[in-house]
């Protein structure tokens, strides 16, 4: 089950979310928590009605457009602060939607309170930040322990990475992510997980 609450950014002129902290409650029953932008109905004032149906990574926010994600938990993360100097940049009609993806939901009554606690500042002068995801989305079984899955995003401007979240659920027993700088012909792994986890991401 996806289900999405949302909330208008507020304020005035240009601000910037820096901060990010999970709020976990009925943990048993939560697989992913996630926070997306909407700018798709910056013109439109009445908010929809909470909590909404959102399936699909990503989804589309309005009927059309697609949400930017944000930031998100997934087991084993905690808090994340944006390095000094940069934040995800918003304007006072953006709609942030907080998105809870539950499982193991099987009896009537269930409650929770999960979500998340965003810093927003109108500090000025900040880089804008982002997320770049790049992957390969299966939903078969691996064939064997020796099958691979992989992918190549090409990054066509210079950009400053400062965090890598590998992600995937229970098929995968290992992910790496690697890099190859424009003007080389070596790949540099910047993030490699021999022995994965579901239950604990870094």
């Amino acid at each position: 089950e996806y289900a999405c609450w949302s909330y208008r950014v507020g304020g005035s002129g240009t601000q910037h979310a820096v901060y990010f902290e999970p709020i976990l409650d009925n943990i048993a029953r939560i697989h992913h928590v996630m926070l997306f932008l909407d700018r798709s109905n910056a013109e439109t004032s009445e908010e929809p009605v909470g909590p909404t149906s959102c399936l699909g990574f990503p989804f589309q926010a309005d009927g059309i457009n697609l949400a930017d994600f944000i930031a998100g938990w997934f087991p084993g993360r905690g808090p994340d602060w944006l390095p000094e100097g940069g934040g995800v940049d918003l304007q006072c009609s953006d709609r942030i939607m907080a998105r809870v993806d539950y499982d193991n939901v099987t009896e009537p009554g269930l409650t929770d309170f999960s979500g998340f606690r965003t810093l927003i500042t109108n500090e000025s002068g900040l880089q804008n930040a982002g997320v770049l995801g790049s992957g390969y989305i299966w939903l078969t079984p691996l064939n064997g322990t020796a099958e691979t899955r992989e992918t190549t995003c090409t990054v066509n401007r210079a950009f400053t990475g400062f965090a890598v979240i590998p992600h995937m659920h229970n098929y995968g027993t290992r992910i790496v992510f690697d890099v190859q700088r424009a003007g080389t012909n070596q790949w540099q792994i910047v993030t490699e997980i021999p022995a994965w986890s579901f239950d604990d991401q870094p």
